[in-house]
């Protein structure tokens, strides 16, 4: 069994992928913001960070938003790091928007989440008392958060973030969730320093068929796939009515394997 990650590289795509980036049509936005150089934290910890910072902001529900880093420091707590749960309580509380405090205290407690997702490595892993970020770090998060936000007013509203995919998985891939729904578009968010790589739109392509096949209403009106990287604030979008028919039955039959009507 796998989820929708561990399946991704498992699967032995074409040299371009089944769903090249070519084919998608690219969006350019312009804010006038540059970002800065000398970032000082991990590409994996400022995703992450990212990532919650925009749920938070759309939603307003720090223990909803952080509940894995939450999981994940209860976790670290019994297992050797000692107060780690009540730092973790200390962090949520001081996260208010996108301030300097708010955006260092997202980046400290998404270091709990290796301890939900790779418990044997968690304490090899840098520690959230020992992480440093630096002003241009700090810049360029708050930057990146700010141009999701304002893409997904032109684009939104978010319906769902962080969904799942109900009857839409198999006994072959039985979890795994969405990053960002709205109205009429399944939005993968990623932070890349170029364009996203054939994984990446297979991620979003296996999204759009398990949302057909997952009974829900929300799914009903998806029109788009994109994916949104705001590290270079580009859309890149394909209209689910430009998808072949044959792609659609590779990614039914051959990767999730409905054909064996196995749903759970």
């Amino acid at each position: 069994m796998y989820s929708i990650e561990g399946l991704i590289p498992k699967v032995p795509q074409p040299n371009r992928g089944y769903l090249p980036i070519s084919e998608f049509k690219q969006i350019k936005f312009t804010d006038g913001k540059y970002l800065e150089e000398h970032e000082n934290l991990s590409p994996l910890i400022m995703s992450m960070a990212i990532d919650r910072l925009v749920s938070y902001m759309i939603t307003k529900d720090i223990d909803e938003v952080f509940s894995v880093s939450l999981k994940g420091a209860r976790i670290a707590d019994v297992n050797g790091l000692d107060g780690a749960l009540y730092d973790a309580y200390n962090l949520c509380d001081s996260i208010r928007g996108l301030d300097i405090e708010s955006i260092n205290s997202a980046c400290k407690l998404v270091t709990f989440n290796v301890w939900v997702k790779s418990f044997k490595n968690a304490s090899k892993t840098v520690s959230y008392k020992d992480l440093i970020i630096n002003s241009y770090t700090n810049f360029n998060i708050k930057v990146m958060v700010e141009r999701t936000l304002k893409f997904f007013e032109e684009y939104g509203p978010v319906i769902a973030n962080d969904y799942d995919f109900g009857k839409g998985y198999t006994r072959l891939v039985n979890h795994g969730l969405g990053d960002y729904l709205t109205v009429k578009s399944i939005v993968d968010l990623k932070i890349l320093k170029s364009n996203p790589n054939k994984s990446h739109t297979l991620r979003v392509l296996l999204h759009y068929v398990m949302g057909k096949h997952s009974g829900k209403e929300i799914f009903k009106g998806v029109e788009n796939i994109c994916i949104f990287n705001p590290r270079l604030n580009i859309l890149y979008i394909k209209p689910v009515n430009e998808l072949e028919d044959d792609l659609i039955e590779i990614v039914e039959e051959d990767l999730l394997c409905y054909h064996d009507d196995i749903f759970i």
